[in-house]
């Protein structure tokens, strides 16, 4: 038997047979192909980066946020703001993550334990002097105490992970010396005017008004991480940002002037009260910035605030400015200070007293009756029987009973553990509640 082997043929147009050959694709085809191939992966990647910008810029933006809000609340808790966290610090070390206390201790660096240094850094170029000793304030610069704002902070839902950027980096902390000292309690706040850190924008101009008047500053150092520290206490980079930044010095111009330098410098130099919130540019010179940067300032506080002090029905006002005020005059040298005339409606305090202008005829009513005391009754100022003094309307004394009427009394002393009968040692008495109660029981 004879076996033929089958091949692949065809009939040409003159009848012939023609044999193909099974052959693989071309250079052609394998070029196209990878030509595609390579434009689908360059998508995809430009697709999955600009998603992984976007979600590393806003879990930094959010625990931005975060550490903002912790750091209100934890003011409203104690009246002041918490202390920088020392960012050279590893998971080992006692203080790891917490606020290194006291920190109003600038110049002299805050201290670990006692003659120990910790690398919370104390410095005052670029702020201002808010009380007017003709010193400038000092910024604590450091990191975000995350320990202490999760564990001591009662009213924020505050976790460790958001004192980190998206970029795995600790978050840096810069707050004025003043509002972050443990001196300030409830019963004594900080005041929101004695902020002192300078925040300027890409063009060098000051942030906040009055210039230098930050409470404090939050930044993540960006993608690049220059200037930031690891969760291992690290620096990352040597804040070189790039190929013609000069190496930074204390007080060195703006950025945006002839001598300035590189915006990301003044986030990452840690040796002045200077940081910049600045338009982000990734180009490879001297105005790159790829850090996010909140701050707070006096602009969410009133200046004018109802007095603690206040009776009920009235009005009364409390200036919060930390220095004079001036009414009339620019340089103010008293808490209050008034040039001229202080007018009320139709009345006004001039040196002959307290007139009424609308009628020249009346008597001025002089401010210092107020201390007049007689021994004739007819010839004292004062309330009548029964009253006390609140304050002065219309040029004489406002009056008020020193009780309301029928004000309710719950005198209960009883008998002391020996059987012996008390009786009240004093009598107060309650003007919202209307009631008169004992001081204390006691045996005469």
């Amino acid at each position: 038997m004879t076996i033929k082997a089958m091949t692949n043929q065809s009939k040409t147009t003159d009848g012939t047979a023609s044999r193909r050959k099974n052959a693989g694709f071309t250079a052609v085809e394998i070029a196209v192909v990878i030509l595609i191939s390579g434009l689908i992966m360059t998508v995809f990647l430009s697709v999955y980066n600009n998603f992984q910008f976007r979600k590393d810029a806003d879990e930094t933006l959010e625990n931005l946020s975060q550490i903002d809000g912790s750091m209100i609340d934890y003011m409203g808790t104690y009246g002041r703001y918490a202390c920088p966290a020392d960012p050279t610090l590893p998971p080992t070390h006692a203080l790891y993550g917490r606020s290194i206390e006291p920190c109003n201790t600038c110049p002299a660096v805050p201290q670990l334990a006692p003659g120990i240094d910790s690398n919370v850094i104390c410095s005052n170029i670029g702020t201002r002097d808010v009380d007017g000793d003709g010193t400038n304030d000092y910024a604590l610069i450091g990191g975000v105490p995350f320990k202490t704002l999760a564990e001591d902070t009662f009213f924020s839902d505050f976790r460790e992970y958001q004192a980190f950027d998206g970029y795995n980096m600790l978050i840096s902390y810069a707050v004025t010396e003043e509002m972050a000292a443990p001196t300030h309690n409830l019963a004594n706040p900080i005041n929101p005017y004695a902020g002192a850190i300078q925040v300027i924008d890409e063009n060098g101009t000051n942030m906040t008004n009055p210039a230098n008047s930050a409470h404090y500053v939050l930044i993540s150092h960006g993608e690049n991480t220059r200037g930031a520290y690891t969760d291992e206490g690290t620096r990352s980079g040597d804040c070189m940002v790039s190929s013609t930044a000069l190496p930074p010095v204390p007080g060195y111009a703006p950025f945006g002037s002839v001598a300035g330098l590189n915006p990301e410098l003044e986030n990452c130099d840690n040796n002045d009260g200077i940081f910049a919130k600045a338009l982000r540019s990734k180009a490879d010179n001297d105005f790159y910035f790829d850090d996010l940067v909140f701050f707070r300032d006096r602009s969410s506080s009133a200046l004018w605030t109802t007095s603690s002090n206040s009776i009920v029905g009235d009005s009364a006002i409390n200036n919060l400015n930390i220095g004079a005020v001036g009414i009339n005059t620019t340089a103010p040298t008293a808490q209050l200070h008034v040039g001229g005339d202080a007018k009320a409606d139709a009345e006004i305090q001039a040196e002959d007293g307290y007139c009424d202008t609308s009628d020249l005829t009346a008597p001025c009513f002089i401010s210092d009756l107020i201390s007049k005391y007689d021994t004739d009754p007819a010839e004292r100022w004062a309330c009548g029987d029964g009253e006390v003094a609140r304050g002065i309307k219309n040029s004489e004394l406002d009056c008020m009973p020193l009780f309301k009427p029928s004000p309710t009394i719950n005198v209960s002393c009883g008998l002391d553990g020996m059987g012996n009968q008390t009786y009240p040692s004093g009598l107060k008495y309650n003007r919202v509640t209307n009631t008169i109660t004992q001081t204390s029981c006691i045996i005469p």
